[in-house]
């Protein structure tokens, strides 16, 4: 029988899902393209009715215990630890984009204003397609959007996150 400690174990198995992530993100997270913005956009039009939409994005708070030394900077608003998943994710519910590991102290959109997909909308690196009309009656070229809650506000550069918010729904006795 082998025993590890726990700091051996941590270590052995960041570097494993380091390299699983380096050998696996490009077959199963290619860097997008205009032909695969096309692909994601045909999907939302398909089962949701909605033209130029290249994602939907939302960030996730994943429960953890307290690192060693962290402070409050993992303590989220929901008074517990964490760390965000921020996604993006095309009509099929499939990641079109992560970023992993923020502070559970960021909101949503301190996490996307510092994120390599925010940087790319801004310098327009993300080779989206050009604006293009969504209807034959309007021929105004409208710019594709990522559809996000109203944490994430509306950009510009011809790209924007479309504000969502659910509705409140009041408990009645009945």
């Amino acid at each position: 029988m082998v025993t590890a400690g726990i700091s051996t174990i941590s270590g052995i198995l960041q570097k494993v899902c380091a390299v699983i992530w380096a050998r696996l993100k490009t077959v199963h997270m290619p860097e997008m393209s205009k032909e695969r913005w096309e692909e994601v956009t045909k999907g939302f039009e398909k089962y949701a009715n909605f033209p130029n939409c290249i994602g939907a994005i939302d960030g996730k708070h994943i429960r953890l215990v307290q690192p060693r030394g962290s402070g409050s900077l993992y303590y989220n608003y929901k008074s517990f630890f964490s760390t965000v998943l921020l996604a993006v994710c095309d009509a099929n519910y499939s990641f079109t984009y992560v970023n992993i590991g923020a502070y559970g102290k960021s909101g949503d959109s301190a996490i996307f204003t510092h994120s390599l997909l925010y940087k790319k909308l801004v310098e327009n690196t993300l080779d989206v397609p050009d604006p293009k009309p969504i209807s034959t009656d309007d021929t105004r070229c409208l710019p594709y959007v990522i559809v996000g809650d109203e944490s994430f506000g509306i950009m510009e550069k011809g790209y924007a996150t479309i504000q969502w918010k659910a509705p409140i729904i009041q408990e009645e006795n009945i």
